[in-house]
């Protein structure tokens, strides 16, 4: 099989999982070295976040919604999932850079430690989620079993937009702080603080066309409306993750040597 395939990526890992699972333990002890609450930071990070922004924006938008917390909670809690995880990787190749060009290991492993690393904050999003929504009022149904697959989806995509964002930062060092804005205006862009139907009808076309966008509804459909999830979001969901996959693994495998060589100027 052509070296750069899915089949190669897993047994990569398998073959390398000791060198990946002890990196994963670096990020994380490196994130909370020299802070006096170390590892609660992880909770305390994302619960003062989410109140502070739930306070904000529930006495500037509300648009006569019922529960707004709960709305934008489940819309900000996919939202950080997918853009902490991402902004991390960016630098994972540069960072480093030393190991990438010595040690013997492929070299998706570096921002794909990164992206396992946060995906301990991830579980207390979810946790906190769970919580204000059971708080609400919600009941757990068998619906929200959907979780789990949805979150493995939301691992490929943000490992895969990873890996490609740490590539290109590698040969365009300004890209870490483009991504960084362009991700600030495509936070306002989707529908986490204001529901789809605040926007007239004819422009709601451009908001779907934003891959994301079905990313952010499929949390909502579940924890806001309570409701069994649309098929076509996540035959959207599956397809974008699928693709970029593919694409980040392709990116990695055949622009491995540019990379090792741009590292060493």
């Amino acid at each position: 099989m052509k070296r750069g395939g899915i089949l190669d990526i897993v047994r990569d890992i398998k073959k390398y999982k000791f060198f990946l699972v002890n990196f994963v333990k670096y990020e994380l002890k490196l994130r909370y070295k020299n802070t006096k609450l170390g590892f609660l930071w992880v909770f305390l990070s994302p619960l003062l976040y989410f109140a502070l922004f739930a306070f904000i924006f529930s006495f500037v938008i509300r648009g006569g919604m019922k529960n707004y917390k709960l709305f934008f909670l489940s819309g900000l809690v996919p939202w950080m999932i997918l853009n902490n995880t991402i902004l991390t990787q960016i630098p994972a190749v540069i960072n480093n850079s030393e190991l990438f060009k010595k040690v013997a290991v492929p070299k998706f492993i570096f921002p794909l430690s990164v992206n396992i690393a946060r995906y301990v904050d991830n579980f207390v999003f979810l946790l906190i989620l769970f919580l204000i929504f059971l708080l609400s009022g919600g009941k757990l149904l068998l619906i929200h079993l959907w979780v789990i697959p949805i979150l493995f989806l939301f691992f490929m995509t943000t490992m895969s937009v990873g890996i490609i964002f740490s590539v290109i930062n590698v040969f365009f060092r300004d890209w870490e702080y483009i991504v960084n804005i362009l991700f600030q205006v495509l936070f306002f862009s989707l529908p986490i603080i204001y529901p789809l139907n605040l926007i007239p009808q004819k422009l709601r076309f451009i908001f779907k066309l934003n891959p994301f966008y079905y990313y952010i509804e499929v949390f909502h459909t579940l924890f806001y409306y309570q409701r069994n999830i649309f098929k076509s979001h996540l035959l959207i969901i599956t397809i974008v993750s699928f693709s970029l996959l593919i694409l980040s693994l392709g990116v990695i495998y055949y622009s491995e040597n540019k990379i090792i060589f741009r590292l060493s100027d």
